[in-house]
């Protein structure tokens, strides 16, 4: 484990985990003001971003300053940020979506309603619009679009390409790729195996995953596979597009991840010492992580 890892896991084991060991210091973080997500002022010296409403909610877009217009058209990544459903984007989402647009590509940036005034319901809608304009836009052009997200946005990446499925094939096309990056797959977190990471993981806590995950889920239901993706008909996970996963050894949701890999025959990266969504930690792991996801992405075929 490199020096910077340690000290992020020192750093998450004082800030993080103290809030999601205990169900009152989840529900009142849940409770707090939500700070900015807007990006930091270093991305827009490297990209064009943009911003829209829609449906009260901030949609961005962000493609890399180059000499090209604003407007090429381009490969089209959605990007669903994680947060554990109250928590917003922060400077480490905005550093990933960078480096993914730095490669060639539109990334597209849903800032969905978060706990404790909305939850499962109301971000699919949004979620599904934002898909269905950006797979509009790939199709006109000849492009692809695929999704990605990091915790408790990759479930929800994950939980409505299985909707998108279920409920508007006809309508919605599939992604051409997914990118998981430790995905939150169970609101229950039920799997047994979780309690033998409980005393390595420093960030994450079942207790607090599970009151954040009752709440998001109030009105869709825990084992909806918008909200438990690892829920769905064996046939329906065989169907989803081309999938890859990254966890770290050291993370409450691996052994969720390791069973949405067996289950839909994914390709699973494991670093074992590594903590949660670790692509996005700043240490040479997370720096390792991200390009292994932005070459993902841009694998020949996609």
């Amino acid at each position: 484990m490199s020096l910077r890892m340690r000290i992020v896991a020192a750093y998450m084991k004082r800030t993080s985990h103290p809030v999601m060991s205990s169900a009152e210091n989840t529900a009142a973080a849940i409770a707090e003001p939500k700070k900015p997500h807007n990006p930091p002022h270093e991305q827009y010296q490297v990209n064009h971003i943009t911003v829209e409403e829609l449906d009260g909610f901030p949609v961005y877009s962000v493609v890399p300053a180059t000499d090209e217009p604003r407007d090429t058209p381009r490969d089209i990544v959605v990007y669903v940020h994680g947060g554990a459903f109250f928590r917003e984007l922060t400077k480490y989402h905005w550093t990933l979506v960078s480096e993914i647009a730095a490669a060639g590509f539109k990334v597209v940036v849903p800032v969905y309603g978060l706990l404790p005034d909305h939850d499962a319901e109301d971000a699919y809608p949004f979620i599904r619009e934002v898909w269905r304009r950006a797979a509009a836009e790939a199709e006109a052009s000849g492009h692809t679009v695929s999704i990605a997200g990091d915790s408790a946005g990759g479930g929800l990446a994950a939980g409505c390409v299985l909707r998108f499925a279920d409920e508007d094939a006809a309508e919605l096309p599939a992604p051409t790729r997914m990118a998981l990056i430790a995905p939150w797959l169970d609101l229950t977190v039920s799997d047994p195996r979780v309690e033998e990471i409980v005393p390595r993981d420093p960030w994450l806590h079942p207790t607090g995953l599970r009151v954040a995950g009752e709440a998001w889920g109030r009105r869709s239901g825990e084992q909806d596979v918008l909200t438990t993706p690892l829920s769905a008909d064996p046939a329906m996970l065989a169907a989803l597009p081309p999938t890859r996963i990254w966890s770290g050894g050291r993370d409450v949701l691996h052994p969720d991840a390791s069973a949405f890999a067996q289950a839909t025959s994914c390709d699973l990266t494991v670093v074992p010492h590594a903590l949660h969504a670790y692509p996005l930690v700043p240490a040479p792991e997370g720096a390792t992580g991200r390009g292994e996801v932005v070459s993902w992405l841009s694998a020949p075929g996609r």
